[in-house]
C-alpha cells in the first residue's frame, strides 16, 4: 500500500492513508509531501468512500510537478473535486473523467498566473 493523502486524525495528528482510504499509520505533525483531505471520519470509515476515491483518483492522474504542488484535495460529491495549490491557488477540477485533457487545460490556464481555475466543464474553461 502506498500513502496517497493525510487525514485529520479524531483528537490529534494524521492517519496517513492509501487511495482506498486505508490508514496506513497515525502521526503526530503532518508529512510533508503528501496533500491534506480534511475530512474527519473514524478510522476505517473512509475505505470505499465514493468521494474519497474520487479525489485519490484525480490525484493519480496528475503530472507529477503539478500533484507535488496540491496542499489538499476536498471532494464533497465525486464530480466536485476541488484542488488547493501551494500559493493560494484553487483548481476546481470535477469529475475525475479526462484528466488528460483537463491538465493540459489547466497547464496552458495556469501561465496567466492567477489565483482560480475551473477545469471542470471542458467546453468552458475559465481562470480568474
Amino acid at each position: 500500500r502506498t500513502p496517497v493523502l493525510v487525514l485529520p486524525a479524531y483528537g490529534a495528528g494524521y492517519d496517513v492513508a492509501d487511495a482506498h482510504g486505508v490508514v496506513l499509520q497515525r502521526v503526530t505533525r503532518r508529512p510533508a509531501g503528501l496533500p491534506l483531505y480534511p475530512t474527519v471520519a473514524p478510522e476505517g470509515a473512509l475505505r470505499g468512500d465514493p468521494d474519497l476515491t474520487a479525489a485519490t483518483a484525480v490525484l493519480g492522474e496528475l503530472p507529477a510537478q503539478l500533484r507535488h504542488s496540491v496542499k489538499s484535495i476536498t471532494a464533497p460529491h465525486p464530480d466536485q473535486v476541488t484542488l488547493r495549490l501551494a500559493g493560494g491557488v484553487t483548481v476546481l477540477w470535477g469529475d475525475t473523467g479526462r484528466a488528460g485533457i483537463k491538465a493540459r487545460e489547466l497547464a496552458v490556464l495556469m501561465r496567466s498566473h492567477l489565483r482560480y481555475y475551473d477545469v471542470s466543464a471542458l467546453e468552458s474553461v475559465a481562470a480568474r
